[in-house]
């Protein structure tokens, strides 16, 4: 018996002609009409061959996505021109998978922005980059002579899946948008000429999820600020805590086994002499070891293999998706009584006092880090109002 795909009302809203009809019309306004023809993804269907059978063409992805056929394709590689000089690399969606991702921003945007925090403003409905700029004023006004100015390394090329799909799915619950979602994930990933975040090894994961009591005492590297004087550094030096673990896990390692091994031992010998006089008992033992070991070394190798990240930069969902994965950092900052300013990855901390402002920021690297985020050392310092920073394009002094 074939199993029927029943999608749930998310999907169906997603996928109602109206709401399609609309996502292809703001696909289509984003194009101007002399690159139309241009405009497409690897199955070389541009935006103007779209819409000569747009009607037809928006019912077929309705019904792919209703049925659970509809798989996105990979983004075509295009390199373009910086301005300062060299190329990026950029993905293109084809168009039916930029209908597809608008139509379902439309539907989940509103369910996910009444979660957001006052202080996000980037890429959310009714916020700009003058209300964000405000706020910073009205603190300023309100006694905060310093500020922790940050910005995250490459923030779209890091957040790691498993961690997004987590949080998303606190508030999708459907399994089919999930894996929607999942897949425009995965189909999104290219290569990019950013500096991006390494994905740590089974050892470094080891010892940075057990080096967060030392985080507290390690020492900080120091950085120059705008003024040209050294202040601390707002990332904890990562080599200093893993020698001293390290250290301290092996000594641990080894006294807990002089200390095991030979009572262990004695337990454990009369046992194997008895097991040797049943050899039913001895293939029964050895099946169960063999399977064991196979469990045990693909649940390694699943440790091992390298966590999939990074959200494709010029999607209609990638910028909801970053909101939801920085919501975390919004949340953990506030609770701590902080005033924090987040326009997408850049941010501003606002504290009466340098201290004060200090200590912010060591909370926003530690708060980032737990996210597998890290701060751009190059952009990111403490500084006073006095001394002036740029924030959104706007000089505050």
């Amino acid at each position: 018996m074939t199993k029927t795909y029943s999608p749930g009302p998310l999907m169906k809203q997603i996928c109602a002609i109206p709401n399609l009809v609309a996502a292809w019309r703001a696909v289509r306004g984003n194009i101007t009409v002399n690159r139309r023809p241009h405009s497409c993804g690897v199955d070389e269907v541009s935006v103007a061959a779209f819409e000569q059978q747009w009607e037809e063409n928006l019912a077929e992805l309705s019904r792919s996505m209703l049925e659970g056929r509809y798989r996105p394709l990979p983004p075509r590689r295009v390199e373009v021109r910086k301005p300062g000089g060299g190329k990026r690399a950029i993905g293109v969606l084809a168009v039916r998978d930029r209908v597809a991702q608008r139509a379902a921003h439309q539907v989940l945007d509103p369910l996910f922005d009444e979660q957001f925090l006052d202080c996000s403003y980037g890429f959310r409905t009714g916020r700009s980059v003058e209300d964000a700029v405000h706020r910073v004023q009205c603190y300023r006004q309100a006694g905060c002579a310093w500020v922790v100015h940050a910005d995250v390394i490459a923030c779209f090329d890091t957040l790691d899946h498993k961690l997004l799909m987590r949080f998303v799915a606190e508030t999708v619950r459907e399994r089919g948008v999930l894996q929607l979602i999942e897949g425009w994930l995965e189909a999104g990933v290219l290569e990019t000429d950013a500096e991006v975040y390494r994905v740590p090894g089974a050892w470094e994961r080891l010892l940075n999820s057990a080096t967060g009591r030392l985080r507290s005492s390690a020492p900080f590297s120091r950085w120059p600020d705008e003024e040209g004087e050294s202040i601390r550094d707002l990332v904890p030096d990562g080599g200093w805590q893993r020698r001293e673990l390290a250290k301290q896990l092996g000594t641990d390692a080894l006294l807990a086994g002089l200390t095991v091994a030979r009572p262990t031992m004695e337990k454990v010998l009369p046992g194997l002499h008895r097991l040797v006089r049943r050899r039913r008992v001895i293939w029964g033992a050895a099946g169960l070891v063999g399977v064991g070991a196979l469990a045990s070394a693909w649940l390694l190798l699943r440790w091992l293999a390298p966590r999939p990240h990074g959200a494709l930069q010029g999607g209609a969902l990638s910028p909801l998706l970053a909101n939801v994965y920085l919501h975390q950092f919004d949340r953990a900052v506030t609770d701590a009584g902080e005033n924090l300013v987040r326009f997408a990855d850049d941010f501003v901390i606002c504290c009466p006092e340098r201290g004060a402002a200090e200590r912010a920021g060591e909370l926003a690297a530690r708060e980032l880090a737990d996210l597998r985020l890290r701060l751009n050392q190059a952009k990111s310092h403490v500084v006073s109002f006095d001394q002036g920073f740029r924030f959104l394009g706007r000089r505050f002094k």
